[in-house]
């Protein structure tokens, strides 16, 4: 119970974490430099019990302000709320974090799980939220285009799709086709675990320039990509 986190083993980026989640969880002001004095489970609990509660910004928006080694704990605040893990069951598929530097600098940190989110739709939320920012510092209205079709749109149309006999259908082709597939067995030094761990390592190596040739060549004659050509080599290998 009064052990340094530093003491077990932790280090910075667990710290912020740590943070950051119990302002989330519990709503509450705490000061950065206060939290990293004593980093025992008996005196954040103290901390936690005597903090005020922040009203001052929506539920799922937070904020830290940094001080002492102010852009390298900005840093560090950033890199841990980007690399935390969502839990769907209890949180919004999507996190926003204000970090004051100073008076004059600010970082915006806008975290979004792939389920709320895609590549395409990144491109238009830094767009307009670039228009919003600008017009707000003009003291103008943002002039956004209206949206004529919304998700919940979508999700209706898609509803009415799955009562129709073209679903149906597709599933029995589906059926048909994939009968008595069994599961690929990849050739491994090692038993896949039940739960994947989710840890990942990188594997390096060279490929000569005489075979990107020929890949090349293989897809230009193809009309095709050379990443479909690398795709179909893949798949060929496993099957």
């Amino acid at each position: 119970m009064s052990a340094n986190l530093f003491q077990l083993g932790g280090h910075s980026l667990t710290a912020m974490r740590i943070l950051i989640r119990l302002r989330k969880e519990f709503n509450i002001k705490l000061d950065i430099q206060i939290f990293m004095k004593d980093l025992s489970i008996l005196s954040i609990t103290g901390l936690v019990a005597t903090s005020q509660h922040d009203l001052t910004l929506p539920n799922n928006i937070d904020s830290i302000s940094v001080s002492k080694n102010a852009e390298i704990q900005a840093q560090q605040v950033l890199s841990a709320e980007a690399s935390t893990i969502f839990n769907l069951t209890a949180d919004f598929p999507s996190r926003f974090l204000i970090v004051k530097v100073s008076e004059e600098l600010h970082y915006l940190s806008i975290v979004l799980h792939h389920i709320c989110t895609d590549g395409w739709s990144m491109g238009i939320i830094e767009k307009e939220l670039s228009i919003a920012y600008n017009s707000d510092l003009d003291s103008q209205d943002p002039r956004l285009w209206p949206l004529s079709v919304r998700y919940r749109d979508y999700s209706m149309w898609g509803k009415t799709k799955q009562n129709t006999t073209k679903v149906e259908d597709q599933l029995q082709y589906q059926e048909k086709h994939l009968k008595g597939v069994a599961p690929l067995e990849l050739p491994s030094d090692f038993l896949r675990p039940e739960e994947l761990s989710c840890n990942w390592d990188e594997v390096t190596f060279d490929i000569s320039a005489s075979c990107i040739e020929m890949i090349q060549n293989l897809a230009l004659k193809n009309t095709t990509s050379l990443f479909s050509v690398l795709l179909t080599a893949f798949r060929t290998t496993l099957y």
